[in-house]
């Protein structure tokens, strides 16, 4: 059904020069209803624990007692944590450990008993007035133990034990005993072996029968939850027992665990199974309806390693032992301002550099942000200009002075992208200080045989050996052959500023420097020359290469769009109506108006995503400034195609910007891209994230061809941090190794575009 898109009823009128331009606005009476900017629970985590040997960072198994310490069980021994760091507990106890206990404290009431555990390769050791001693009653290496108010249970190659009112005795001696896990449950027991689980009651043992009840008689885990069921995980999936009967409908999310290898099991007080996994630590509710995902921890954005072996969850926290260490997963309450602000640190710690330019920055330490170091990237100039448009909506919803002064640095460093070139209006990629030794994408020579080898790949190939140029003053090396990308996301920015953010004074600056940018493309014949007279790789808008010529086929929805949209912008901001009749001709004259009903090509073979921000980026222009247009409605079939084809992404930039051009509320609503704002991980490092050996994600060759993608959007903090540019889908993305940061302007702009537009409530 095609959805009827309208023209913006109300408008307002901006001053420009000696001319009015008329600024769409979203009509008041249709506007879509805001979000309420109320808390949400914000996970993260601290900092890894890990030992100073592998064999120290080899966790089995954690446990918390009443004073908050940890105790772990590792390769290396028993470890407890001071200060941040990994230190033994005695010298006995030193040598490969497996399973730690706390006693609870109902069971000390009344006696001096006890208070934890450690089942280690010498036996059972006993923690008492903060001492430890072996407990000669049980014998042989002791590879599990559990607790309770009453009971205490060992096992071990050589059999089973029991404590009751303070004396040890042998039990189960019926159990295999390749033991792994044990479970007290009043006065039963249960036993998870590699062979099979068991019930011990005070009266019989009973083996479950696996074929019939359970998938797996390698039982590796087992908890029991407030309602007095017995979860049970296997290496093949998950089980759960009520009354030592088998639940078979009452947990259908069971089947949809991403990992089927089950290696630990707990139950948090919020209601919610973890498991964790050879893939990491994986959740969700007990009452989870049908067709529930988990959601997955996992990749260093969460764990040391995704070979989970234990999972302990005290009050708000889940601790998570792996074999390359510690995770502490905490919440916290805190609502979309609070995580702007969050990120807006992140920004101006470490993401803007001299003259003014962002975007990611390199870790020379993965993951260490105190070993970070500015970078060069292609995009510079675009992910600048588009972060400028962030701070130019939050000065104008907040009136915050740092935002005006973020913007004015910011529009600073767009500004020099032009000048430091020495052209009348060609635009530098990025920029960086003359004695920088190292820069992305250096100058290289070609061969004749590297070039024709290059052409053969891609006809439209162009032979640019010295990207980078000495500024005029030597102070600056600037990079060339600069792409429609910049240009759009340039644009963008110029606009937003100068609506939004500049004084007077600036507001003249923006007014020549996009007039100088815009006559540069004319004159260039709607193409964007480097300083060689030839055109850059991307950056062609002329109706004889969109029309004529086939190697541009692809992008001729996408880049008509673009050109209109620059064109109408010049004129609002310049007041000059003859770029608002360069536009109507390119529609009426050259068939523009055809093109741009057909933005984006959605063949796997074509597909890109970049296309989706750089349509959302013209589009925001075209509508705001485009009302003249003789091919408005055209423009409207256009914005209609591209999001419906777009809107699957959940992304607040691409339905705010939707919202915005048509006045109305998507069709699916706003509340999947509110809860992609809430879901965003605070932590920005680019670490390595790999979901190609999910069991709850199909892999498949679309939406871009050739890639290993998910057939589902997985939410943002399990998938690694992509812009708008990036593919979401993506199944396993390297993530520079966590030797990046990213910027969080992916999530910057759509916040403020929404807080300025009032599709986003501020925080009461």
């Amino acid at each position: 059904m095609r959805i009827e898109l309208r023209l913006l009823v109300s408008v307002t009128i901006a001053i420009c020069g000696d001319a009015q331009i008329a600024v769409a606005q979203v009509p008041q009476s249709d506007k879509p209803p805001a979000v309420a900017d109320t808390t949400f629970v914000q996970e993260y985590r601290d900092p890894f624990l890990v030992g100073r040997t592998p064999e120290e960072s080899d966790v089995r198994a954690v446990a918390v007692d009443a004073q908050h310490e940890m105790l772990l069980a590792t390769r290396a021994g028993v470890r407890r944590v001071e200060q941040g760091k990994l230190v033994k507990v005695d010298a006995a106890l030193d040598g490969p450990a497996y399973d730690v206990c706390v006693v609870p404290a109902s069971a000390n009431s009344n006696e001096k008993s006890a208070d934890a555990f450690a089942a280690t390769w010498r036996g059972l050791f006993q923690r008492l007035d903060g001492q430890w001693r072996k407990i000669d009653d049980v014998t042989g290496p002791i590879a599990a133990i559990d607790a309770s108010a009453d009971r205490v249970v060992a096992g071990g190659p050589d059999g089973y034990w029991q404590r009751i009112d303070g004396r040890w005795s042998k039990f189960a001696d019926q159990c295999s005993t390749d033991v792994q896990r044990l479970l007290v449950n009043g006065a039963n027991t249960w036993i998870g072996t590699q062979t099979g689980l068991f019930q011990v009651t005070p009266t019989a043992i009973t083996r479950m029968a696996e074929d019939e009840w359970i998938d797996g008689a390698n039982i590796q885990a087992l908890a029991r939850g407030e309602d007095g069921r017995i979860w049970v995980g296997t290496d093949v999936g998950l089980a759960i027992y009520d009354n030592g009967r088998p639940v078979t409908d009452r947990f259908a999310a069971a089947a949809a665990i991403p990992g089927n290898d089950v290696r630990a099991l707990a139950l948090d007080k919020r209601g919610r199974v973890w498991a964790g996994t050879s893939l990491g630590a994986a959740r969700v509710a007990v009452d989870a309806a049908p067709g529930t995902y988990w959601a997955l921890r996992h990749s260093l954005r969460w764990l040391p390693s995704n070979e989970v072996r234990d999972v302990c969850c005290v009050d708000d926290v889940t601790y998570v032992a792996t074999s390359a260490g510690l995770a502490i997963l905490r919440e916290r309450t805190m609502t979309l301002a609070e995580k702007a602000a969050h990120y807006e640190e992140i920004v101006r710690a470490r993401h803007v550099r001299p003259p003014g330019l962002m975007e990611k920055c390199y870790l020379r330490t993965p993951g260490d942000l105190t070993t970070w170091a500015p970078w060069d990237t292609d995009n510079d100039g675009g992910f600048t200009a588009v972060y400028l448009g962030s701070q130019s909506y939050r000065y104008a919803a907040t009136r915050d002075p740092a935002a005006k002064e973020m913007a004015d640095r910011l529009f600073d460093g767009l500004e020099f992208l032009q000048t430091v070139t020495g052209t009348k209006g060609f635009v530098a990629r990025t920029v960086v200080p003359a004695d920088w030794k190292r820069m992305s994408d250096p100058n290289r020579t070609y061969t004749d045989e590297e070039v024709a080898e290059e052409r053969v790949r891609d006809p439209r190939f162009r032979r640019m050996e010295n990207r980078w140029r000495l500024s005029r003053d030597g102070r600056w090396r600037w990079k060339g052959d600069t792409s429609s990308d910049e240009i759009t996301t340039h644009f963008f920015g110029y606009a937003l500023y100068y609506d939004l953010a500049a004084d007077e004074p600036r507001r003249q600056r923006v007014r020549a420097l996009v007039r100088r940018v815009m006559d540069y493309i004319i004159d260039g014949g709607f193409v964007l020359r480097d300083i060689d007279g030839q055109a850059t790789a991307w950056g062609v808008w002329s109706p004889e290469k969109l029309n004529g010529d086939p190697n541009w086929q692809p992008e001729r929805g996408t880049n008509s769009v673009e050109i209109l949209s620059y064109l109408v912008t010049t004129a609002h901001i310049t007041g000059d109506k003859t770029y608002l009749d360069h536009a109507n001709e390119l529609c009426t004259r050259h068939g523009y108006n055809r093109l741009v009903r057909h933005p984006k090509l959605a063949v796997a073979g074509q597909f890109t995503f970049i296309d989706d921000e750089l349509l959302a980026c013209a589009y925001r222009g075209l509508f705001a400034y485009g009302s003249k247009l003789a091919c408005r409605e055209s423009l409207r079939a256009g914005l209609d195609q591209w999001f419906l084809s777009a809107q699957h992404v959940d992304s607040p930039l691409y339905t705010f910007v939707w919202q915005l051009a048509t006045g109305r509320e998507t069709p699916r609503g706003q509340e999947a891209c509110i809860e992609f704002l809430r879901r965003a991980p605070l932590d920005l490092v680019m670490w390595a994230v790999d979901n190609t050996a999910r069991r709850d994600a199909r892999i498949v060759p679309r939406p871009v061809a050739d890639r290993a993608q998910t057939d589902r959007l997985l939410p943002p903090d399990e998938r690694g941090v992509v812009g708008w540019d990036g593919n979401g889908y993506q199944a396993n993305e390297h993530g520079f190794g966590g030797h990046a940061e990213a910027s969080p302007v992916f999530w910057l702009t759509p916040y403020w575009m929404g807080r300025h537009a009032g599709f986003i409530e501020g925080a009461k």
